[in-house]
């Protein structure tokens, strides 16, 4: 197919053409595939003998097109292939034909592909050849139709054309949602396999009937009938239609195949953005913002996500390179900084630099952008909305889009006289004069830098701000329109009847459809009609008031105009359909019959996408009302309100079929049936005619949720029909339901789960406002304490402001210590909340007590001073701190900033002072100094005393066991209560014990009342008086109501009457409400054990919760009881001398509990309590967790309401169990998931790029030393940044401050400096093998060694081994001189380096020096110079054999034990341990299939002795014995040899548990053959063998995700359950109920015939009284009992296999509860699954670029610029930034691995030393144009600071034919420019590299124009800040020598020999000026007697080049002059001298 830019170029006709043709294909594609999918099973299913006849012409003419369709598509990809191999070097070219197809692959076709894609067509002509056609010749017709199955393997393609035509959409706008492309796939594949499913049910039912099989399935329902054939053959008589038997087929196939599956959110961008509004509320609730300032907040989140919905712009922008950033930026700002009358005469390359500088603001509305008395910072330009110019109170100018203001500060400094204001939500550009005067002052010439400053001048003198507009102040709105506004409360509450206006609506209108086919009139249906008629007059008010009256918003602007107001009205609706809409046509059609009235009703259903629309702004009138609720709570009462209403509609609808099957003519409905059905005692009439209804509604959310009661069912063809669309309908909605309700009932409270401030980080919620609302939310929490400080009395609003928005928040925990005396303080920190002292070592006791809004530490503010007091926390305090560096920055521009220092200066004076006279008044009077010592120590005292003795922590393990016991109480009455208030009465031993437990209760009363201690603001509270007033404002009430016995009261006062001791126990329910007061008691004991070392707590919180729900499934259970007793007390039944059968039939007729007596269930005198419990609970739980197989069905209409209410219910509950357990398994509550989502990204990285096996053995080997080591992290400083500062003190003094003290350098330093170094000190983790230092090298840091081993060596020769505890690279903090040795890791090492520039840092920060540690470091150096000399002549003389020294090595190395080479082979990498832990996982899984299947299905059970499981059991002993002595763990990436470190690893590893399951050897014995179960216990080691061999397969190249395995594991464990069940539930029936007459084999009779008899599994003998092990074969046994553990644990539910008795129906409840807990498992395995395939697959790439796509449509990107991002991301090199996880030396080795290239096709790069290369791959990043799609690599004028290295493609150099677009540099070097590209030619190939010139350039100004000249053209790119830190590394000289190659050569040619005397005037101005530290000018040489030093440079080459003969004609040119100083970078013998030697010439 040809590229996207090739058919850019075609006419737009012809490329309009190849659109639709391109459409059409993708289309033809997707429909013939589900042709041929959909049609080829139903003829071999449905039609009798399918031919080529012409009785199928109809078929056979598709077939053909289909196949010459087909034909026509392989040869295309054929030719495709062939064009693929022929042109490897062209871009990907895909069928689609544009740049998205590209950005879809996102890589080059390697050789892979192309086999992959020859494969692939070899499928498609597989797929596609005619065979039928051949058949005809060889077979019988009627057989031809199965030679059209090899068509079937389209269905292997149909989800690439599928994922073709959903991309297509997407970039149409339509299905941009990835989750609703899922969601609609996995529906499709749904209804696909049903629809296959049900052929092959029918097809398989047919084929057995034809061979003689009994009654069949179709046969039973009357499809088809048998005629003999003869010979034993049978023929088909169809009975049916085709159709009613496809229908029935389908139907069974959907009921199997719908199971309750969650779908994963379909929008999840906007559920992260929903979810961090909720934590951003949780912290404007946290600081008490006003409700102005929370509206500001919500209205600026809710503006962001209209505009860029929920994209990044600042990311998206910093992922592009510079030029295409440079492009966007243009695009938004320059056409506004061009329009400024001063900038009117810059050129191309000074706007561009302005641009850069430009800061581009979002203001919310009555922002202010500019105050009145302000200095004005620069011009303002208005890009979007709306903004005022106001003096005072009125607007004098009004700025839109495209205006400025104040253009004249550019140049001039001016204090503005007026406010800008914004007026809705604007966007503004604001030009910084100080970075446009450093800009100009870099370009311009002095005599441009005048005339912009005499324009300026002219410009300030000219005000054009005229009055334009009157008063700013809004219009009073007054009557009516007061009321109009989008705030008043009127307009909230119109706004929540309009809310129940639309509820109604979807409640009434599905109502019609039941009444549409009733003739029902206007009496009949008074209230539904009359309300509907009101609610309809209501809407019409509600449309006449939008449309004239209502004020509108729009960007934050309220719009009263009556014009705009019609306006915005007809863009928000549709005039005819709102007049259709509102039009009375079913009033008037009223007269013509009650028919047509609720006909005409269907009209509103226009009224839904209006409340689709609608529902979407509920939460913000929910917050406009001030109703605060939890997100994701408010979230499953949505869903769960949507469930209502799809029930709702689904059930109409339901009830509306059988009025139309009436209608049709069908002798039988499912209305007429549920009526007739002698079972059931429903009668539609009920409830007033709602029990119709409501046997509806239940059979909707039956059907949807596959519960599978099967009670009402569809009686005829249209009801079938019907009932097969709503179950697949069902398999869409209720998964989705059940997904979006499990999502977020797993975030339940996810704000308290985190920490402080609502669960954000405060800094990065107001980084994200704009900086007036971040102003204004800062000067609320901390204006009024700024404003009360008396130093600051002078500055004015601004200056205030400015330093609250310095602030940063501290926390500090009790008895930390904020400022120490004697130590050095950076900080003046403001009290927030808390109490703190402050003391001093001359007095003894406490000088000051601070709290909220006093400050310390304020001396810092004026420099480093030291502390004269010790100030300590007392309790939790929050302070905000504000450095010196920030203090000077916020006076910078202010007038009296050195006023306020002399304040502050005074106020430190007058500090001191008063302290001073404290301390000498407590020193004077002893009596005050007892006073206050005693009162301290006497306070002490008593809070020690109440802590102690007579208060209870609120953290002790006293009150938790006290709680732990209060929650077993609360259990044990929530169980009991209902179950005697539903089964059985009071008791006198129940009351009293129930009464010992009240007392319980009343003891925790008083308790609670005077000594439970509790924590208020970090406080611990112990006083009594609090204590009490605590609780009696909190609990008190609660556990009054729940402690009082009101049941003794009733008891003692009213007589024994029934009714009484119903009251009594309904009294004790309010016991329960103590059960929610301790909900909280297991978070805490799960806790306190995780606190003492219990980590694995999932397994504790999955019973914890299913607990919750058996006990949710207790009270369900009773309550349908009580129903059914209900019932049951209305029959009237004789108490004669009846038998006990008769009285419960009578006593229990009409209800459930008679239905499960008459099918036997139950005994016929109704059972005891428990069987009566058991057969409630048997109905409950699986009700709840959708898995009801059906034997318990609701008879009654109570009964059935109660059943419709719990399974809405049990939706929720199946919801949680699915959140739950969903979270535990695909481990989204660890730190694992993050992890495991870099380490897949790395490897995907590297199988991408086809790295070695090397460099991926090194990653996981560092991956698996992390995760055992670290955990998984490398980043500890983010881990102490999130810790108060004293904390973190603490911290490093316990494990870095050893370091820094070890070191003799730092002996001198105080304890404080000790600790600030070792918070400097940065973590390293480095692998064996990696070099940590190279010699030669310009180091600016030094290493401590915190674990492992390094070898120091030079030459090769090992100089030292360094352990832990040890440091190197020393030299480098005191010296500026290269490292003289290596150091390399032998082992894996945890370091810690110290740079040089944060030891002086932190050294000039304390006014201190280097002089002391010098000192150490000359005496230390001298001593390591001489050790390394001496092991260096060691060295050489062990070299000589001769020599004692090396006789004496040789006798000692032949004295050494030779290592074992036999244990190698036990090695965790080696063949013979993969061999030896395959065989044991084959063994293991051999076991535990075999051993339930032999003990439960094996005819003779231990007969004679088992000799294959000998066999595994003698394995299994030698295995663990091999596993605790020979086989050696890794630890920290090694191997531990020692015998006690292999047990010790192997006892923690499952020793006890393999030493268990090796008992079963002794199974052999006689008589001991139940000891083969003891096998079973390697159940839970099989997780671990899986991970081994994932780990093998690892070593041997095969990847296998973490998420995938996971999926399998969970997939195998499943399968392992069904099989377990199965033979567990066949052995209940052969061993536990041996004797019972009835079981569920007994029961089960799949062949026909009666229960016990033949024809079913097992057979009752009267003679031996008992049933037989199994009455046919025993794999048919297996086979049933395999299909109930099926049906149940996958939630089907089928209803044929049920329990017969109490202990299968216990056992059933247990598997139903597995099966809940299995199916939530292995969603959470797909969740995860898909989860990751999002994060790391094309998925998630795709997401990103429809955010990109988004947010380039919401700034008017142009095409072209679109065109050329877009093309950059498909060419990107994805991935590349997971590798930060890694060491850097391994990064540098994969780094170089992948783009060598560069190197070996630069020669300049070639020639450099190894080291030096693999840093510039590493900084490199490449980038791919292409003269087609990006053919731009810069333009002149642009602002450049890389170097591009061309490996592939040629490239063309336009130089500018007008100088005046350049800088001044760039007009003075022009000349020379061109003369370097007439030397090096226009055009530039491999091995170039263009954009040098920034590196001695000042402004980055780019001299020409580089654009790509072939269709691929890659470059590898180099800023200049990375080639300046290459070349600091190498040392000035060479990395001098560098630059100047980089300048004077390209690829193999020189084009320039001038000095380059820039290079040491490089330096950073301009806009680059904070990079200048970084960028360190590197002089080109040292200047010696005032000149420079000359050195002549001597080359001796192997072979001539053109490099030498340049080189040696400039000499003789030249003459003496300086030989350039790259010459020596390139060729061998290099030398040099101080004279030309002549030979060398």
């Amino acid at each position: 197919m040809p590229l996207a830019s090739t058919r850019n170029l075609l006419p737009g006709n012809k490329r309009h053409g190849e659109d639709v043709a391109a459409w059409l294909r993708v289309w033809l594609r997707v429909v013939v595939s589900i042709y041929l999918i959909t049609t080829i099973p139903w003829r071999l299913s449905f039609l009798q003998s399918f031919n080529l006849s012409q009785h199928h012409v109809g078929f056979v003419i598709l077939d053909l097109l289909s196949t010459l369709f087909f034909s026509f598509e392989t040869a295309a990809l054929a030719k495709m292939i062939r064009r693929t191999r022929s042109a490897r070097s062209v871009l990907p070219t895909t069928e689609r034909g544009d740049v998205i197809a590209v950005v879809e692959t996102g890589r080059n076709v390697p050789n892979e592909d192309v086999r992959l894609r020859l494969i692939f067509l070899t499928f498609s002509l597989m797929a596609t050849l005619p065979l039928e056609y051949v058949a005809t010749i060889f077979v019988p017709s009627n057989e031809v139709a199965y030679f059209l199955l090899n068509r079937l393997l389209r269905i292997f393609c149909l989800p690439g054309y599928l994922r073709d035509l959903s991309t297509r959409l997407a970039r149409k706008g339509r299905l941009t949602t990835p989750g609703v492309q899922r969601t609609l796939f996995l529906f499709f594949a749904m209804a696909l396999a049903g629809h296959l499913c049900g052929c092959g049910f029918f097809l398989v039912a047919k084929t057995l009937a034809e061979g003689g099989a009994r009654m069949t399935w179709p046969e039973a329902l009357g499809i088809y009938s048998l005629e003999s054939a003869g010979g034993g053959v049978f023929r088909i008589k169809m009975e049916a239609s085709v159709a009613e038997a496809y229908i029935q087929s389908l139907y069974w196939a959907y009921i199997t195949l719908v199971t309750t599956r969650t779908i994963g959110q379909v929008d999840e961008m906007r559920l992260g953005f929903q979810r961090k509004i909720e934590m951003v509320k949780q912290f404007m609730h946290f600081r008490n913002l006003p409700a102005e300032a929370q509206e500001r907040v919500s209205q600026f989140y809710d503006y962001r996500w209209k505009a860029l919905k929920g994209a990044d712009e600042e990311r998206f922008l910093l992922e592009l390179p510079r030029s295409l950033q440079q492009q966007v930026g243009n695009f938004l700002c320059r056409d506004l900084v061009a329009s400024l009358p001063i900038l009117r005469k810059a050129n191309r390359s000074l706007l561009n630099a302005i641009v850069e500088c430009c800061e581009l603001n979002i203001y919310s509305p009555g922002d202010e952008i500019v105050k009145a008395g302000e200095k004005i910072k620069g011009a303002v330009l208005v890009s979007n909305g709306e903004v005022e110019v106001r003096r005072g109170r009125v607007a004098e100018r009004k700025l839109k889009r495209l205006d400025r203001w104040s253009e004249e500060c550019l140049v001039v400094d001016k204090v503005s006289a007026h406010s800008v204001q914004s007026v809705g939500f604007s966007e503004v550009i604001i030009v910084p004069r100080k970075a446009l005067l450093q800009i100009i002052k870099a370009q311009c010439s002095d005599d441009f830098v005048a005339q912009l400053r005499e324009s300026a001048n002219s410009l300030s003198k000219t005000s054009k701000a005229s009055k334009m507009f009157g008063s700013a102040d809004e219009v009073a709105m007054k009557g009516f329109y007061k009321h109009c506004h989008p705030k008043s409360f009127f307009r909230k509450m119109w706004n929540c009847f309009k809310l129940l206006g639309f509820i109604f609506y979807v409640f009434s209108i599905p109502l019609s459809f039941m009444y549409l086919l009733e003739d029902a009139s206007f009496a009949e249906t008074p209230v539904l009609l009359s309300s509907g008629y009101f609610v309809d007059a209501f809407f019409v008010v509600d449309a006449i008031l939008s449309w004239n009256y209502f004020f509108v918003m729009e960007d934050g602007l309220v719009v009263s105009d009556n014009v705009h107001i019609r306006q915005h009205f007809y863009k928000q609706n549709i005039l005819p359909v709102e007049i259709v809409r509102l039009a009375p046509f079913d009033i008037i059609s009223a007269f013509f019959g009650g028919r047509f009235c609720h006909f005409f009703r269907m009209i509103k259903l226009l009224q839904v996408p209006t409340l689709l629309s609608y529902i979407e702004s509920v939460d913000v009138m929910l917050s406009e009302l001030k109703v605060v609720v939890d997100l994701a709570l408010y979230r499953v009462f949505k869903l769960n309100v949507l469930l209502l209403c799809i029930c709702h509609v689904v059930g109409c609808l339901w009830f509306m079929t059988a009025s139309v099957s009436r209608e049709v003519g069908f002798s039988m409905d499912w209305r007429r049936a549920d009526e007739s059905d002698e079972l059931l005692f429903v009668s539609h009439h009920d409830f007033g005619g709602f029990a119709a209804y409501l046997r509806s509604v239940y059979w909707a959310i039956v059907g949807m949720s596959t519960v599978g009661y099967g009670d009402i069912v569809p009686t005829n063809l249209l009801e079938t029909t019907f009932a097969t669309f709503t179950i697949l309908f069902g398999g869409l909605v209720i998964p989705a339901v059940v997904g979006g309700l499990a999502a977020y009932i797993s975030t339940f409270h996810l704000t308290a789960k985190m920490f402080r401030h609502g669960g954000v980080v405060e800094g990065d919620v107001m980084a994200e406002l704009p900086v007036t609302v971040r102003s204004t939310v800062s000067s609320h929490i901390n204006g009024a304490a700024l404003h009360a400080l008396p130093f600051l009395s002078r500055c004015d609003e601004t200056t205030l402001q400015a330093l609250c928005l310095l602030l940063q928040p501290r926390i500090f925990l009790p008895s930390d210590i904020v400022l120490k005396e004697g130590e050095q303080g950076f900080e003046m920190y403001l009290i927030k909340h808390g109490t703190v002292t402050v003391t001093t070592t001359s007095v003894s006791g406490v000088l000051r007590i601070l709290s909220s809004g006093d400050f310390v530490g304020e001396g810092s503010l004026l420099g480093s001073s030291l502390s004269e007091a010790t100030v300590t926390a007392q309790t939790y305090c929050e302070f905000f701190s504000l450095s010196h560096e920030d203090f000077d920055d916020a006076l910078l521009d202010s007038s009296v900033a050195d006023l306020v220092k002399i304040d502050l200066a005074n106020h430190l004076i007058r500090a001191r002072t008063r302290n001073k006279r404290a301390s000498e008044n407590l020193c004077r009077h002893p009596k005050a100094l007892r006073i206050a010592i005693g009162s301290a120590e006497s306070s002490k005292a008593v809070a020690s005393e109440l802590t102690g003795s007579l208060t209870i922590r609120a953290d002790s393990l006293l009150l938790l066991t006290w709680d732990v016991l209060l929650l077993g109480i609360c259990v044990y009455n929530a169980w009991m209560i209902p179950f005697r208030l539903a089964f059985a009465g009071l008791s006198r031993l129940t009351l009293t014990i129930d009464w010992i437990l009240d007392l319980f209760f009343l003891v925790d009363m008083v308790l609670r009342y005077r000594f439970v201690s509790f924590e208020q603001g970090g406080e611990l509270v112990t006083d009594p008086t609090r204590i009490s007033r605590n609780y009696l404002a909190n609990r008190f009430l609660i556990d009054f109501i729940s402690t009082v016995p009101f049941d003794m009261v009733v008891y003692l006062l009213l007589p024994r009457e029934p009714w009484a001791l119903v009251l009594e126990e309904l009294l004790r329910i309010l016991k329960l409400i103590r059960l929610g007061r301790h909900f909280g008691t297991l978070e805490s004991l799960f806790l306190y054990l995780h606190d003492h070392g219990v980590h694995s707590l999932s397994l504790l919180k999955l019973v914890e919760f299913l607990s919750g729900v058996i006990m949710i499934a207790h009270w369900a259970a009773c309550g349908f009881f009580v129903v059914a007793r209900w019932k049951s007390d209305q029959n009237e039944c004789s108490l004669g001398p009846a038998s006990e059968e008769a009285a419960a039939s009578c006593l229990w007729d009409g209800t459930w509990i008679g239905r499960q007596i008459h099918d036997g269930k139950l005994p016929k005198d109704g059972g005891t309590t428990w069987q009566l419990y058991l057969r409630s609970f048997n109905w409950a739980l699986p009700t709840l967790v959708v898995v009801v197989i059906g034997d318990v069905v609701p008879t009654t209409s109570p009964e059935t309401l109660y059943a419709f209410l719990w399974m809405a219910v049990g939706v929720t509950v199946n919801a949680a169990i699915v959140g739950n357990v969903a979270n535990i398994v695909a481990n989204l509550e660890t730190d694992s998931a993050e992890f495991n989502v870099r380490v897949e990204g790395v490897r995907s990285y590297l199988q991408k790029h086809r790295l070695s096996y090397e460099l991926e053995s090194r990653c996981d080997d560092f991956h698996r030393y992390l995760w055992t080591a670290h955990s998984g992290s490398t980043d500890e400083d983010a881990f102490l940044d999130e810790l108060p500062c004293t904390l973190q003190g603490d911290i490093v003094e316990q494990t870095r401050a050893k370091h820094i003290r070890g070191c003799p350098f730092f002996d001198g330093f105080s304890n404080d400096v000790v600790k600030s170094l070792a918070l400097c000190l940065q973590p390293k983790v480095y692998c064996a093998g990696d070099l940590v230092v190279h010699a030669g090298d310009y180091g600016q840091s030094m290493f401590f060694l915190a674990s492992g081993t390094v070898n120091c060596f030079s030459n090769e020769a090992i100089l030292a081994t360094l352990g832990p505890g040890t440091y190197f690279g020393e030299t480098a903090l005191f010296r500026n001189q290269p490292r003289t040795n290596c150091i390399m890791a032998i082992s894996f090492c945890d370091c810690f380096e110290l740079s040089k520039s944060d030891l002086v840092a932190e050294l000039q920060r304390r006014g201190m020096d280097l002089a002391d540690a010098e000192k150490w470091f000359e005496t230390t150096h001298s001593q390591n110079r001489l050790r390394n000399k001496n092991v260096q002549r060691n060295i050489l003389e062990a070299q000589d054999g001769r020599s004692k020294l090396s006789r004496l090595i040789s006798t000692s190395s032949d004295t050494k034990a030779k290592p074992n080479v036999a244990v190698e082979i036990f090695m965790p990498s080696s063949g013979f341990r993969y061999l030896w832990d395959v065989a044991t996982l084959l063994f293991t899984l051999a076991s535990l299939v075999r051993e339930p299947y032999r003990q439960a299905f094996s005819e003779e059970v231990g007969g004679s002795i088992d000799y294959i499981g000998l066999l595994g059991n003698t394995f299994f002993v030698v295995d663990t014995c091999m596993r605790a002595s020979q086989f050696p763990p890794l630890k920290g990436g090694m191997a531990g040899w020692s015998r006690s470190e292999i047990f010790r690893s192997y006892r923690r590893d499952g020793f006890f548990l393999d030493v268990l399951a090796s008992l079963s050897v002794f199974s052999a014995v006689p008589g001991m053959s139940r000891l083969q179960l003891l096998n079973l216990f390697r159940i839970f080691r099989v997780s671990s063998m899986f991970e081994k061999m994932r780990e093998h397969l690892s070593l041997r190249g095969s990847r296998i995700r973490n998420c995938l395995s996971l999926l399998c594991k969970i997939i195998f464990f499943y399968i392992m359950a069904n099989h377990w069940v199965a033979c567990a539930w066949f052995a209940v029936h052969r061993y536990l109920e041996r004797n019972e007459q009835v079981t569920w084999a007994t029961a089960d009779c799949p062949f026909g015939g009666e229960a016990g008899s033949e024809g079913c599994l097992a057979r009752w003998d009267t003679t031996l009284g008992e049933h037989n092990i199994c009455d046919t074969v025993m794999f048919n046994c297996y086979t049933r009992s395999l299909h109930f553990a099926l049906i149940t644990l996958s939630t089907v539910g089928y209803g044929d296999i049920y329990p017969t008795s109490e202990l299968e129906t216990v056992w059933q409840n247990m598997v139903v509860l597995l099966g809940a807990c299995f199916l939530a498992a292995l969603i959470g395995a797909f969740g995860a699954f898909l989860n990751e395939h999002d994060t790391l697959g094309s998925n998630a790439f795709k997401s990103k670029i429809k955010k990109l796509e988004d947010y380039l449509c919401y700034r008017n990107v142009p095409d072209s610029i679109k065109q050329s991002i877009l093309f950059y991301h498909a060419t990107a090199d994805q991935g590349s930034e997971m590798l930060s996880l890694l060491p850097e030396p391994l990064q540098m080795d994969i780094s170089f691995a992948v783009k060598h290239r560069a190197i070996w096709a630069v020669p300049i790069l070639k020639s450099l030393p190894p080291n030096v290369q693999k840093r510039l791959t590493h900084r490199m990043s490449h980038q791919v144009y292409s003269s087609l799609e990006n053919p731009v690599v810069y333009s002149q004028g642009d602002i450049g600071w890389e170097i591009y290295f061309i490996v592939s493609g040629v490239v063309s150099v336009t130089l500018p034919n007008d100088a005046m677009d350049l800088d001044e540099t760039g007009r003075s070097n022009s000349q020379a420019n061109r003369d370097k590209f007439v030397s090096l030619g226009s055009t530039l190939s491999v091995g170039n590299h263009v954009g040098e010139n920034c590196i001695t350039s000042r402004s980055g100004v780019r001299q020409e124009s580089i654009h790509a000249m072939t269709k691929r053209v890659e470059l590898f790119v180099l800023s200049k800040d990375d080639l300046n830190d290459i070349c600091r590394l190498m040392g000035d000289k060479k990395g001098t020598e560098l630059k100047c190659a980089l300048l004077q050569r390209n690829g193999s040619s020189w084009h320039s020999f001038a000095a380059l005397d820039d290079l040491e005037g490089d330096s950073d101005t301009g806009p680059r000026r904070k990079q200048k530290s970084r960028n360190s000018p590197f002089p080109l040489s040292t200047p010696s007697s005032g000149r420079r030093t000359r050195r002549w440079w001597s080359q001796t080459p192997t072979t001539p080049g053109r490099e030498h003969l340049v080189g040696i004609l400039w000499v003789i040119v030249s003459g003496p002059l300086v030989r350039p100083p790259w010459f020596g970078l390139f060729g061998k013998g290099i030398c040099v001298c101080e004279s030309p030697p002549m030979s060398s010439l």
